[in-house]
């Protein structure tokens, strides 16, 4: 069986817009600023990641759905704290029950970190200051 060669397609675009399509958008209720008037426009496929590569590298929080086999009883005792009044969903509680334990096994930040962390800094003077003894 032969394979199919696609060409590259370009990300050159040009849109042709005529006024009976302008008049068209905006009998159809959208706003006169927000469609093209009549004329030619070019424009770049993909063109706004290659302005914006920062977009790329942001942490964006997604949820992704899998399949895991829970013991019964952990289960039921999320499913049971959900239906108590404005309490969170059961896969929200079991979600922040996981990010809790993550958080709470990662290693202690090292020294250096600490020196320049300015929130470190002021709670350590402030307890300095108010010569409260430390836990250990």
């Amino acid at each position: 069986m032969k394979k199919k060669t696609r060409k590259p397609k370009s990300k050159d675009v040009t849109v042709a817009v005529t006024q009976k399509d302008y008049d068209r958008e905006v009998r159809a209720g959208v706003k006169e600023d927000e469609t093209f008037k009549s004329g030619v426009y070019r424009g770049r496929r993909g063109g706004f990641l290659e302005r914006h590569p920062e977009a790329l590298t942001e942490k964006v929080e997604t949820k992704i759905g899998i399949y895991i086999k829970l013991d019964r009883d952990i289960l039921q005792f999320f499913k049971q704290r959900a239906k108590r009044p404005n309490a969170a969903p059961y896969q929200t509680q079991i979600n922040n029950a996981l990010r809790a334990f993550m958080e709470g096994t990662q290693e202690p930040p090292h020294f250096s970190e600490l020196i320049n962390n300015e929130k470190f800094i002021a709670a350590l003077a402030e307890r300095v200051r108010r010569g409260v003894p430390s836990r250990s």
